[in-house]
């Protein structure tokens, strides 16, 4: 049956003619690095579109993770909360730093970081908090605050979440660092790329020293200084100017991209509404403080035996579905470097039922009924 229909894609990335024009637009200035014009006018519109002050562009959303980790001056001795259900690199710039990963539990409804864990981790060397909005559905920034209970720093991984709005405000606009993605797989893409969003003056200075060399060619650019130079060890870490370009182009459609894809997790919902109420799958909750982007969509089924079933009737069809993350308290990696885990039920729940199935704008309403049979007949 899968080989007489054609496949149906897990992600597909809304390119045309626009982002075309986009690339020629800065192929033709001759300024194809990171002080291209495109960079700066990207920078400035996800500035204003997020409420913060500061943006900088960065080749991955890892670089920008591990960028926020340095500038926020993170490193042995501070304990940072992290969800274990992620991907990672939400935590190669803890490695890096020499800081030390203290991983919780996610909510069982939202998939995101869990206020009541957090509350029973965190103690007097926890620094920072380290949420990730699960499939666009962002975390809830000031209930963790108070979960903390003491002041800590918050980077919000928002890999998946441009475009999501949290009480009718932007993600960026409350956590000390926030970081975006453009990889392929996200509603904005360039292939690959990645933004931090700061709101400090005093960390969006050294991170932009950090991200250019260990130089202050910013400040000499600007006119605040006579000649730059090295000041501080940093590394190379900037978006080429053709694909911010491509990005710039891709916000053009960020709205009627995040539409259609709310309307696919929408259309869903009714499709699966009697097999969440039977239980025999489980949703991921949205809440109503919450406008996510639909960046996935998730299922859990009821065990991992009905998981594999549910994927093996999807391939049967040619329909790209798939698991997510093996959750990072139990890799082997992480008893070497981290230690003994705590038991995470939620996480390694998700871990073992989850299923992702395709979402994104140009599932058609044929592909969408096929993804929506398929699923039935996989779980009977």
């Amino acid at each position: 049956m899968g080989e007489s229909r054609p496949p149906i894609r897990l992600h597909r990335a809304e390119l045309g003619p626009e982002e075309e024009r986009a690339v020629l637009a800065s192929l033709r200035t001759g300024e194809l690095s990171g002080d291209g014009p495109h960079v700066g006018r990207l920078a400035e519109r996800l500035a204003a579109l997020c409420g913060v002050p500061h943006v900088h562009l960065l080749p991955s959303a890892t670089a920008a993770l591990e960028l926020a980790c340095a500038a926020l001056a993170l490193g042995p001795g501070d304990e940072v909360v992290v969800p274990a259900f992620t991907f990672p690199t939400t935590v190669s710039g803890l490695l890096a730093r020499g800081a030390t990963i203290v991983f919780a539990d996610v909510d069982a409804q939202t998939l995101c970081l869990a206020p009541d864990d957090v509350a029973r981790v965190v103690g007097p060397r926890t620094r920072a908090l380290l949420p990730v909005d699960y499939a666009g559905v962002s975390a809830d920034l000031s209930g963790l605050r108070a979960a903390a209970g003491r002041d800590v720093l918050v980077i919000d991984d928002a890999a998946h979440a441009v475009g999501t709005r949290f009480d009718d405000r932007p993600l960026g606009a409350d956590a000390d660092a926030t970081v975006f993605s453009f990889h392929q797989t996200k509603n904005v893409t360039c292939g690959e790329g990645g933004a931090l969003l700061l709101r400090d003056d005093d960390v969006a200075r050294l991170a932009e020293v950090l991200a250019d060399k260990g130089t202050n060619r910013g400040a000499f650019r600007r006119g605040e200084v006579v000649r730059y130079e090295w000041v501080a060890s940093g590394s190379s870490g900037q978006l080429a100017d053709p694909l911010a370009a491509i990005v710039l182009a891709q916000l053009d459609k960020l709205e009627a991209i995040t539409d259609a894809r709310r309307a696919v997790a929408a259309a869903y919902d009714e499709a699966f509404a009697e097999l969440f109420d039977d239980g025999t799958l489980r949703p991921q909750r949205t809440p109503e403080r919450c406008r996510r982007n639909g960046h996935l969509y998730v299922v859990r089924t009821r065990d991992g035996r009905a998981r594999d079933r549910l994927l093996a009737t999807l391939a049967d069809d040619g329909i790209e579905a798939a698991f997510h993350f093996v959750p990072l308290h139990t890799t082997g990696f992480a008893r070497r470097t981290i230690g003994p885990p705590r038991v995470l039920p939620v996480t390694e729940d998700a871990g073992a039922t989850l299923v992702r199935l395709p979402i994104h704008a140009g599932l058609d309403e044929a592909a969408l009924e096929r993804v929506i049979a398929a699923v039935r007949r996989g779980v009977r």
